[in-house]
């Protein structure tokens, strides 16, 4: 990208969205660290009585460098802002008018040389004009908290503290990442998984309560890893509730209930298993956006860009996120009963944990 402004710059590739960004390296040296970090902390995190959904969230904050806003790439930081002002905002009318109405201006210009270009010109239309209601703080939530982008006062509507963000998940096969790679015109972005924003917060503790209202039918180990399976497979890549580092975050949280159960935790075991579950993941998001009538996000629909109708369409984006979020919840409630068409990727992690550390 040879601009820091991603808005103006139309000649590199634009990001998908902020959460194509690593925000946390993931070197083998950066893991190693967080790794150290996390050993440093287990025994407190495993004496700990806090429920899932809060001790996720300090396991991930020590599983991850520090790292502030003024650390992260400046079109990081725009694209946070553009957020803020655009995504899923409390007055849909009022964005649906002046969506509409950039629109009709701008398809009557003969400017536009690519989706691209006129995509990224209607949303910052459309940010512009609706800066003049709204005051925003861009203050995310990086390490140790949901992935969120600070907070919001819309005129006319009460303060939202917390404004969740949503991520993409790099799903393209071979020949788009290529293309992408090179640049190819036509193919702007490889496919990808849009996750949850709007509820992120309560489908986050819809899956941390629900895991802890499970019981293993024994201390064994094998019975352990199956209770630990419910979490890794819906939480890691599915609802991915971090902005980064959710691996290292799901796996952390793996390595504190092997030590609650007097196990050996084994660091390197614990890395093995993460990179051994993320074909499962990959499956098992597709399979939730199948049920849930939804597909990746690309750049190949006829009606252009889908990731830019994402955030300059306010109604495709609430109809979107409210069946990903239905989607979600039904995974949640049913994968462990075994007519579920969830439950075969619970058996395949407990599977693939079972033979990672049963191995000598």
């Amino acid at each position: 990208m040879s601009s820091d402004n991603p808005l103006v710059d139309h000649d590199g590739a634009a990001p998908t969205s902020v959460g194509a960004f690593d925000i946390f390296s993931s070197a083998p040296e950066a893991k190693k660290a967080g790794m150290q970090r996390f050993a440093a902390h287990l025994n407190e995190f495993a004496q700990s009585s806090l429920p899932t959904r809060d001790l996720l969230l300090g396991i991930h904050a020590a599983m991850t460098p520090d790292v502030t806003i003024d650390t992260l790439p400046s079109e990081v930081r725009a694209e946070m802002r553009l957020s803020l002002l655009i995504l899923d905002r409390p007055d849909i009318d009022h964005v649906v008018a002046i969506s509409q109405q950039i629109h009709d201006e701008e398809a009557q210009k003969k400017v536009h040389t690519s989706w691209r270009s006129y995509y990224l010109t209607v949303r910052k239309r459309l940010a512009d004009e609706l800066e003049k209601d709204t005051k925003i703080t861009v203050a995310p939530g990086l390490k140790g908290a949901l992935r969120s982008l600070g907070s919001r006062q819309i005129s006319g509507y009460p303060e939202e503290p917390v404004v969740f963000a949503s991520h993409t998940l790099t799903m393209a096969g071979f020949g788009q990442m290529m293309a992408f790679q090179l640049g190819t015109d036509q193919i702007i972005f490889p496919d990808a998984y849009y996750g949850l924003s709007t509820g992120l917060d309560k489908v986050y503790t819809h899956l941390c309560d629900t895991y802890d209202a499970l019981t293993p039918d024994s201390s064994a180990l094998t019975d352990v890893l199956r209770n630990e399976a419910f979490l890794q497979v819906l939480g890691t890549r599915l609802l991915h509730p971090f902005w980064d580092g959710n691996g290292r975050g799901f796996m952390g949280h793996l390595g504190v209930t092997l030590a609650r159960a007097g196990y050996a935790v084994d660091m390197g075991k614990l890395q093995t298993a993460s990179m051994q579950l993320g074909y499962i993941g990959d499956s098992i998001v597709e399979k939730v956006l199948h049920e849930s009538q939804l597909s990746l996000v690309t750049d190949l629909s006829e009606a252009g860009p889908l990731h830019y109708l994402m955030w300059v369409s306010p109604s495709m984006r609430l109809d979107y996120m409210d069946k990903l979020r239905g989607g979600l919840t039904h995974a949640i409630d049913t994968i462990t009963d075994s007519s579920s068409p969830y439950y075969p990727f619970l058996e395949d992690t407990h599977q693939t944990l079972t033979q990672v550390f049963l191995e000598k």
